[in-house]
Order: structure tokens, then C-alpha cells, then sequence
């Protein structure tokens, strides 16, 4: 899940911070680079493609933060603890008999005065009590609820207007999905000039460029099942 993630950013670099950037909207997709940095060095980046601007940025979010080196937690893998067995008793437990209570002897009635009791004269007047003063009530401002409060914390969204695309950021960004799906030079031009009939990156037209980099963020790793 995006927010186990970003708490996990959070303890690991308690001064980062996440900066997100409208790049295009492209065939009605909403393209957004997240990059992920700390004390004012960018330590990842990664980048997000959704018909809700929304969802692309936590898709986004979520690429930086795995590039990272941070996993998601599986809530399921935490083992629960099992419950407490109850106590019970092996053997019944025998209680001994109650002493016998021996009788107490009657009392003598009470001797006839020939003196009148002296009561003392209550005194009837009001006794003033001393009253604390009422607490003060303290007026507090409710937290408004947010199902991604770390995003908010974090996360700047400049979409006031369309960031221009950097184009050696998008190639570089092509760079690293190649690494990570192992793919050398000649397996890179015979995708280009199968694809869009050109040898070389740098002959893309911008939306080229950045559908061929879309295509390599959706294509599992190297290696992987």
C-alpha cells in the first residue's frame, strides 16, 4: 500500500520530501513524475500514467518510493497472536468448613437516667462553601480527515499548468527501464525501427518518446516469474 511506503520514507529520511509534476496529458492520460529527494539531492524519480490525475500521481509515488529500495507490507504476513488459553482449574478445590461462631452473651438494657440528655443547639445559620472556579474549555480545531495524509504532508502537485517536457529527463528515465528489463543496445534499435521505423531515441517525436517510455514502465523486470 502507497501509505505503508510513505511512513516508511518518513522514518528513513525524516527531513525528505516528494515533489510532483504535471508533465503532459497524452490521448486523455494524465502523465505525472514524481521524484523523491532529501537535504536537496533528488534521490529517485519515478513516473505515472492515469485517467485520473489522482491515481497517476500515487502511481507515480509509488515507482519513486520502490526505486528507493522501499516494499510495500503485506498486511497478511504479520503472524497474529495466538489467543491466550483459558485458565481452568485441573482439580476441584475444597473449601474447609466454617469455623462455628460461638453466641455472644445478652446484653444488659441500658440503665434509665434521670437527666435529660443535653443535645448541643445546632447552629442553623448557612455555612459558606467554597466553590472551585469552573475549568476553562479549551476550544479545539478539528483535524480534517484525509485517506492519504502522508501524500499531503509530502506531495507539492504544481497543476496550475502543464510542466514542458524535459527531454533528456524522459530518455534518461528510458535508460533506467532498459537496465531494469536487461535489455541491450541492438534489442533497443529493433524495438524503435520495428515500432516506429527509427534507429535511435533521439529520432522520437516527443510522443514517441514518451510512449516508448510508457511501454517499458508496464514490462515485468528482468528475471522476474
Amino acid at each position: 500500500m502507497l501509505s505503508s511506503l510513505l511512513l516508511q520514507f518518513r522514518q528513513a529520511y525524516p527531513q525528505g520530501s516528494l515533489t510532483s509534476d504535471l508533465l503532459t496529458i497524452h490521448d486523455g492520460l494524465y502523465v505525472v513524475r514524481v521524484c523523491v529527494g532529501a537535504e536537496g539531492v533528488t534521490l529517485a524519480c519515478g513516473m505515472g500514467t492515469h485517467t485520473d490525475l489522482t491515481q497517476a500521481e500515487d502511481l507515480a509515488t509509488k515507482r519513486a518510493l520502490e526505486r528507493l529500495g522501499l516494499a510495500t507490507l503485506d498486511p497478511s504476513s504479520v503472524d497474529e497472536a495466538p489467543p491466550t488459553p483459558a485458565l481452568t482449574a485441573e482439580y476441584p478445590v475444597k473449601l474447609p468448613p466454617r469455623a462455628a461462631v460461638p453466641e455472644l452473651p445478652a446484653l444488659d438494657p441500658p440503665l434509665e437516667s434521670d437527666h435529660e440528655t443535653l443535645l448541643p443547639t445546632m447552629v442553623s445559620s448557612p455555612i459558606a462553601l467554597a466553590v472551585p472556579p469552573a475549568p476553562k474549555v479549551l476550544s479545539l480545531t478539528p483535524l480534517a480527515a484525509s485517506d492519504n495524509q502522508f501524500t499531503d504532508d509530502f506531495i507539492d502537485l504544481e497543476i496550475g499548468q502543464v510542466a514542458p517536457i524535459d527531454l533528456s529527463d524522459i530518455i534518461a528515465q528510458t535508460d533506467v527501464e532498459l537496465q531494469r528489463l536487461g535489455w541491450d543496445v541492438n534489442q533497443g534499435r529493433e524495438f524503435l525501427e520495428k515500432t516506429y521505423g527509427k534507429r535511435s531515441r533521439h529520432d522520437l517525436t516527443d510522443d514517441e518518446l514518451l510512449e516508448f517510455l510508457l511501454y517499458l514502465e508496464t514490462q515485468p523486470a528482468f528475471g522476474s516469474a
